[in-house]
C-alpha cells in the first residue's frame, strides 16, 4: 500500500485490520478524534450534508438555482424594457401601405373625391356599350377606359393617368362627339 492516505493514517489499523488493541483509539489524542479533526474528514462530512440537503430540497441544486436566477433576471429585464418599448413603439407601414393609405386619405379631400367620381362615371359611360368602348379604345389606345379601383393603388393610379395631359384633351373631344353625335345617332 504505497504512500496513499490509508497507509499513513492511524485509522489503517481500524479499517484494514480488525481492532484488537483499544489503546489510543479514544481520548484527546486518540485515533478517532484525530481523524475527525482532519480537514479531509470535515470536507467529506460537509459534502454529505450538502448532498442530503439538495436531495430533499431540489431548489437548492446548482442547476435549479442557476435556472431560477436566469428566470428572475429575464423577468426583471422584461419589466425594465416595457416602458422603453411603450414609449418608442410606433407603427411604420411599408411604402406600399403608406401610398395606399395616402390615396385612401385623398378621398377625404373634396376636389379629389369629385374628380375620382367623375372619372368613374366616364369609365362606366365608356364601358356601357360596345360601340362607345371601341370609340374610346381608338382614341385612347391601350389605356381605354380603365376602371378606378378603390383598393388596389396601382390600378387606381393607372386609371387616373388616363385622364392626364393629352389624353384628357382627347377624352373631352370624344365625350363631346358622344353628346353631339349621340343626339343624332343615339349611341
Amino acid at each position: 500500500m504505497g504512500g496513499d492516505i490509508q497507509s499513513t493514517s492511524p485509522l489503517r489499523r481500524i479499517v484494514n485490520k480488525p481492532l484488537k488493541a483499544f489503546d489510543d483509539v479514544i481520548g484527546e489524542k486518540g485515533t478517532l478524534l484525530t481523524h475527525q479533526q482532519n480537514q479531509y474528514h470535515q470536507w467529506i462530512i460537509e459534502a454529505g450534508k450538502n448532498f442530503l440537503l439538495t436531495y430533499h430540497q431540489t431548489s437548492l441544486e446548482p442547476a435549479n438555482r442557476v435556472w431560477a436566477q436566469r428566470e428572475a433576471q429575464a423577468k426583471e429585464n422584461r419589466e425594465r424594457s416595457r416602458p422603453i418599448i411603450a414609449v418608442h413603439a410606433r407603427h411604420y407601414p411599408c411604402s406600399n401601405h403608406l401610398l395606399n393609405n395616402s390615396l385612401a386619405r385623398s378621398s377625404e379631400v373634396t376636389l379629389c373625391r369629385n374628380a375620382s367620381a367623375t372619372m368613374k362615371k366616364v369609365g362606366v359611360l365608356a364601358n356601357a356599350s360596345a360601340k362607345r368602348h371601341n370609340t374610346f379604345k381608338k382614341v385612347l389606345g391601350k389605356n381605354a377606359s380603365k376602371g378606378i379601383c378603390q383598393t388596389c393603388w396601382v390600378e387606381r393610379h393607372e386609371g387616373h393617368l388616363q385622364f392626364h395631359g393629352d389624353t384628357l384633351v382627347e377624352l373631352c373631344y370624344t365625350l363631346y362627339d358622344f353628346i353631339v353625335g349621340g343626339q343624332q345617332n343615339r349611341i
